[in-house]
């Protein structure tokens, strides 16, 4: 199995033993089943943990040996002092107690922060290929919405659509919870869509994705009903010049602070850069939020790796007019990157 076999790899590197494995998304990552357990990683032996609802239906598993939750522990190997490796962003510090009782006198536990999420950040073939599915039906159900919009209703009338349109193509449903925002609503990043009905020459803001085979697709776009803002549309063009900008460096080894700081640039010369609220981009698979983040406080040595997926999504807000943000979701490929959500270049007007 690659993915365990690459995890090892990384455990040989840190010179660690062992590796206990308990967040659910993890597990499904190695796994391939929705599942809750422990895995314990070792180079030649792991085993999966499981309570009885599961334990029958991995009976022919190959890749793990196959035992009961209630008889976790470390005693079947017969090293002591092994280095036992644990997520310490994810394990709270009562598990982490515990773990140390179990373990007893037989290891140290060494917390690796974020360590599943690092690797995780860098999808295969068969990621790549359903979050590519995942974002074409994002982009069907927005063209379909589109046609759906009407002065009176309301940003709550707009997210019941796009939860309707995503169960139109099967058991869809959304990655988080879909993001409407009318007018000045639009100026609040992460607006919670309320009963504010759409009026001639408001702005729309919608960000929404969803999960097809548990991986995840994100989106933002921008539309004017019935006619521009002016101000507004200077802010589209400012945005959408940060965000080309930022895809012209795409590509494995750039650093990631030089993407967020090549949009904020931008924003400074255009006098607006206060306007900006927000980190510019995320990583996204298993996880609408995951690692790579791209910010002002990314370290200088992380650096974009072929077979990210990340959003890139500048945004602008003006309390006083509205906001602007566009995102597109793309992967790092050998030589630069491909576009999963064809970008936005102008607003839609919706007459």
């Amino acid at each position: 199995m690659k993915r365990l076999k690459k995890l090892i790899e990384w455990m040989q590197e840190l010179d660690l033993d062992l590796f206990i494995i308990e967040n659910p998304i993890d597990l499904f990552y190695f796994v391939q089943v929705p599942i809750h357990g422990i895995l314990l990683v070792h180079a030649k032996n792991s085993t999966l943990f499981l309570d009885g609802r599961y334990i029958s239906a991995f009976q022919k598993e190959k890749c793990f040996k196959i035992k009961a939750i209630s008889t976790f522990s470390v005693d079947p190997f017969k090293k002591t002092k092994m280095r036992i490796g644990f997520d310490s962003a994810i394990t709270s510090y009562e598990r982490f107690l515990k773990l140390k009782t179990i373990v007893k006198a037989k290891g140290t536990l060494v917390a690796q922060s974020g360590f599943l999420r690092k690797l995780r950040s860098v999808k295969d073939a068969d990621e790549i290929k359903k979050i590519t599915h995942a974002c074409k039906v994002n982009m069907q159900t927005f063209n379909k919405l589109i046609r759906s919009i009407k002065v009176g209703m309301t940003e709550i009338d707009l997210v019941k659509k796009i939860k309707q349109f995503y169960l139109n193509f099967g058991d869809i449903i959304p990655s988080f919870d879909p993001i409407v925002a009318f007018g000045k609503n639009s100026a609040i990043a992460h607006h919670t869509p309320s009963t504010r009905k759409l009026k001639v020459g408001d702005v729309i803001l919608i960000d929404m994705g969803c999960i097809v085979d548990h991986y995840a697709s994100d989106m933002t776009r921008i539309l004017f009903f019935k006619k521009t803002h002016p101000k507004l549309l200077k802010f589209f063009e400012l945005v959408n010049r940060a965000k080309e900008s930022v895809c012209t460096l795409l590509k494995p080894g750039v650093p990631l602070r030089l993407l967020d700081s090549t949009c904020r640039q931008i924003f400074k010369r255009a006098k607006v850069e206060n306007l900006f609220t927000h980190s510019l981009s995320h990583g996204v698979g298993l996880e609408i939020h995951e690692y790579p983040f791209i910010r002002k406080t990314s370290a200088s040595t992380e650096l974009l790796e072929c077979g990210q997926v990340i959003t890139i999504e500048p945004g602008l807000y003006d309390p006083n007019i509205g906001g602007i943000r566009l995102e597109d979701q793309v992967v790092i490929t050998k030589n630069g990157f491909k576009n999963l959500t064809p970008a936005q270049k102008k607003p839609i007007l919706i007459m």
